[in-house]
């Protein structure tokens, strides 16, 4: 087949969509697929070439996407006759522009769907409009998106290397129990729930270590709320390379991030991450988390009670009940590697040809 894959992200800027397409990408042309790449970066607000918006592309009297959306359009076009795809995939409600093209074009289309871009009902909806199939990344991310029951839809989560995650650095009964946290330092992370928690577990005695691993607007506050504790280092953004080994060496990654309307977890890449990595986790009862996490680890209720969080480092910090976790995610991690989800995606693909 020769899929064309529509992105408002693409590296080598680091994110979750970026992720999710690179792999997708990875694992067709592992299987032989033809494969291109639109970008349409909605941070460009060129619109000298177009005076008069396309009907089909206007979602909203208030949006001033139209001029925009109708020149993504016409380089959509282009694309689509230059390449000749089976399939038109486009990963994100914002590349309208692509799914009509290819809907005037007569070539099927897949949309996936996340969580936050949902808010955006009008747009969301037209973009079913031009949708063949919808693809989303979870089970939770398909109840929110309140598709009709005429709306053909499929899960397939995201997808890592799983075999490019080194192999688990054992920890022994005499260590501190390291932590690791990685995200992105904005409000809905709720990292410093984490560090709060954190700071009451050494309080009780649990000799305990904490490293942040990014950054974002509130980084200086959770500088300030470190600076006098030299068990948590906070190191901002590092390499792949080095993500990887931290994941490894650390005995727990947690990361409680918040739900705030459709502001949540469609699902969590980096838990998958982290279980690739041998390393059991705690992450938050809400959004896709539960469907990333599975059985590897703790779901606490109240992701804003540091008591709550400290109860469930307390209760990881035996080995043996971390020893648990890290089998049932070394027995499940594989449904997320890049062919096995790769195939789902095959399959539905061929399913709308």
């Amino acid at each position: 087949m020769r899929i064309l894959l529509a992105t408002p992200d693409y590296p080598p800027p680091p994110g979750g969509i970026q992720t999710v397409v690179t792999n997708i990408e990875t694992g067709l042309r592992e299987q032989g697929h033809e494969v291109d790449i639109l970008q349409l970066d909605p941070s460009n607000r060129s619109w000298a070439d177009v005076r008069i918006p396309k009907p089909e592309l206007i979602y909203s009297l208030l949006s001033r996407d139209s001029l925009f959306f109708t020149k993504e359009y016409k380089r959509s076009m282009i694309k689509i006759e230059e390449f000749e795809p089976d399939i038109v995939h486009c990963l994100h409600i914002k590349n309208l522009p692509t799914l009509v093209a290819a809907a005037e074009l007569d070539i099927p289309t897949v949309t996936s769907i996340h969580a936050l871009e949902l808010e955006n009902r009008p747009l969301a909806n037209k973009a079913y409009e031009y949708t063949s199939l919808v693809h989303s990344v979870s089970e939770f991310t398909i109840d929110l998106s309140e598709l009709s029951s005429q709306q053909d839809v499929y899960k397939a989560p995201p997808s890592i290397d799983v075999s490019s995650y080194a192999n688990k650095i054992e920890s022994t009964p005499d260590d501190s129990l390291s932590l690791i946290s990685i995200a992105r330092m904005v409000d809905r992370k709720n990292l410093e729930t984490v560090v709060r928690s954190v700071q009451t577990e050494r309080e009780r005695g649990l000799d305990c270590t904490l490293t942040i691993i990014g950054d974002g607007p509130n980084r200086t506050t959770i500088e300030k709320m470190t600076k006098d504790l030299p068990y948590i280092d906070v190191l901002g953004w590092v390499s792949e390379e080095e993500k990887k080994r931290s994941l490894s060496e650390s005995d727990v990654f947690i990361l409680t991030p918040l739900k705030n309307g459709y502001d949540v977890e469609g699902f969590g890449i980096v838990y998958i991450e982290a279980q690739a990595s041998g390393t059991p986790v705690i992450g938050s009862n809400n959004g896709g988390i539960p469907e990333a996490i599975g059985d590897s680890g703790i779901l606490i209720d109240d992701p804003r009670s540091s008591q709550e969080l400290s109860s469930a480092i307390n209760q990881i910090s035996n080995i043996d009940t971390r020893e648990k976790y890290a089998k049932n995610a070394e027995a499940r991690v594989s449904e997320f590697d890049i062919p096995t989800v790769a195939n789902t995606h095959i399959r539905k693909y061929q399913e709308i040809i």
